[in-house]
């Protein structure tokens, strides 16, 4: 199993390269880094054949009061032949290996992660997103399923429900047609000082290709001289407000 000291190490030089990293141009402050092996029998069937699951929580107090991020790694005997170069700084997944010689990587660029957290719709291929500022989220297809999914990761952890989650439950539940279905969510727990908080720590939602948002239809529209359905548009920003 990876140390926590030596994993705060290898996190404290990694973190601040990431978008999601609240504290920028700060230095890390790592209070307590918390790693907890994946439970159930896929992991372990995983662990088994070297590639081990880890759910990790990092306490930052770089801003002065403590921020818990949501750190999930893979640990692996190599690294993928598409993973690029740790040392060239081609790979960002990459987190560094532990003294036993084991890669450690960012589970969002896993597939066998993502596999693990939604066993029921049948993953396939998983690329992460460029560009998130406080998460990461992640296109995955799901080629046996009826639609592709987008899983972002909470990286700040927060207690309570996560709004994201809340409202596509509720445009879900009601049936609204115009925005992507809800098709899954994670809820966990973590320790900020001595307090233990549960929170969502991701949200899976149907993944619509190519769809774009209201305002860059209508000014596409507009450039290209072209007819925009705008009472059509106002009737389905009524119908999901």
């Amino acid at each position: 199993m990876t140390d926590a000291a030596e994993l705060a190490g290898l996190l404290a030089a990694w973190m601040p390269q990431r978008r999601w990293y609240a504290s920028k141009n700060s230095v890390p402050r790592i209070e307590s880094v918390v790693v907890s092996p994946a439970g159930g029998g896929r992991a372990r069937r995983l662990a088994e054949a070297g590639l081990e699951i880890l759910e990790v929580f990092v306490t930052d107090c770089a801003s002065g009061s403590p921020v818990v991020y949501q750190v999930p790694l893979v640990r692996r005997r190599s690294l993928p032949d598409d993973a690029g170069s740790p040392d060239s700084g081609t790979s960002p997944g990459v987190v560094g290996r532990d003294r036993e010689g084991r890669w450690l990587v960012d589970a969002a660029s896993e597939p066998e992660y993502l596999r693990w957290l939604l066993p029921e719709h049948a993953i396939g291929e998983a690329r992460v997103l460029d560009g998130e500022q406080s998460n990461t989220s992640v296109i995955c297809e799901c080629p046996e399923g009826p639609h592709d999914l987008i899983v972002k990761i909470f990286r700040v952890v927060d207690a309570g429900s996560n709004p994201d989650v809340e409202l596509q439950d509720a445009l879900t539940r009601e049936g609204i047609a115009h925005v992507p279905k809800l098709a899954a969510s994670g809820w966990g727990g973590w320790s900020r000082g001595s307090a233990t908080e549960y929170g969502h720590l991701w949200v899976a939602n149907e993944f619509l290709e190519g769809a774009q948002d209201a305002w860059r239809v209508a000014t596409a529209a507009v450039a290209a001289g072209e007819d925009l359905d705008a009472a059509g548009l106002g009737r389905a920003v009524a119908e999901v407000h």
